[in-house]
């Protein structure tokens, strides 16, 4: 059982990772059209025409459960969202969850995200905030944005991607992955959230 987020580090090959930089910075078309909910503030996002055409995310997705993730869910899981996400200087992002149909300790909906700037500068800031339940309290758990590395949590648990400081022009990017299991993955298709989850039928 997992109570607290969990930080890994070098999650893809470095030559890989590479690949997944250049994919999101020469290849991919960026525009202000990304909300972590219907009226919290834009950031840089991906058309939905982009979002599911670049199959190295799916084998990215692939990597992570099975070299991370089911390391410490032992658990049949689907793949269900990839989510993309870019954030300049200035560009705050609210709490939020990924999977608002579930609750906080629900185990049956995870959360990975990754960093994908080939290269960051810790002073920078761009750090992952979340907020996750101590008995009947809330404590927060603060990732720095570190290339190559990853964060996993219940997808119930509200967190946000802080922006970068003033030191810095660069994009903050990261890319999202919700996993499902698979026994509740019917069932959570049909609740109001539904029409944000898609089946990705990949090796995953």
């Amino acid at each position: 059982m997992i109570e607290k987020p969990i930080i890994f580090k070098n999650v893809l090959d470095p030559k890989l990772f590479y690949n997944v930089y250049e994919t999101m910075h020469k290849y991919l078309i960026w525009d202000i059209n990304n909300r972590s909910y219907k009226n919290a503030s834009p950031a840089w996002g991906l058309s939905n025409e982009q979002r599911n055409n670049e199959l190295i995310f799916f084998k990215v997705a692939t990597i992570i459960k099975l070299k991370c993730i089911q390391r410490y869910i032992r658990k049949k899981l689907q793949l269900t969202t990839i989510m993309y996400n870019g954030q300049t200087s200035g560009q705050k992002s609210e709490f939020h969850h990924d999977s608002p149909t579930t609750g906080l300790n629900d185990d049956s909906v995870w959360t990975f995200v990754l960093f994908t700037e080939h290269y960051w500068n810790t002073q920078w800031g761009g750090e992952l905030v979340v907020q996750y339940p101590v008995g009947d309290e809330f404590d927060y758990f603060y990732a720095p944005y570190i290339p190559n590395s990853g964060v996993l949590i219940k997808s119930g648990w509200e967190h946000f991607g802080a922006s970068p400081n003033h030191c810095t022009d660069n994009l903050r990017t990261t890319v999202g992955y919700t996993f499902t299991e698979t026994s509740v993955l019917d069932e959570r298709m049909k609740t109001p959230f539904g029409d944000k989850v898609m089946k990705y039928f990949v090796n995953t």
